[in-house]
């Protein structure tokens, strides 16, 4: 039985195709989301209506629908941001948990 000629392993051009190829199309396509998911997210965070904003809002009226499926209101408010891309959806959580929680810390230092 014969053998093909012995091919040395291209590493190189693999890490070169893999980077190219695969994985800067996905970052970028992360970054044109991300940016105006960021600017939203944080602008309706800042934005109040009444006494909470409007990303307080928003998550106190997914919450129940949330808890239907085992998540919480800002959980599936971060799904519906990340729909384009789902890259970013922990980001997302993260920010608005953070900024929901920098909300509540703000209104116990006020009473």
């Amino acid at each position: 039985m014969e053998l093909p000629p012995y091919r040395p392993p291209r590493i190189l051009q693999t890490i070169y195709t893999s980077i190219i190829d695969r994985t800067l199309p996905v970052l970028w396509r992360a970054v044109l989301w991300a940016v105006p998911a960021g600017a939203l997210i944080w602008t309706s965070s800042n934005l109040v209506m009444g006494d909470l904003s409007i990303a307080e809002h928003i998550v106190e009226y997914l919450n129940p629908f949330g808890i239907l499926i085992g998540l919480n209101g800002v959980i599936l408010l971060a799904y519906i941001l990340a729909i384009p891309a789902n890259e970013i959806i922990i980001p997302t959580i993260l920010m608005l948990t953070v900024l929901s929680s920098r909300m509540d810390h703000l209104e116990q230092v006020r009473v």
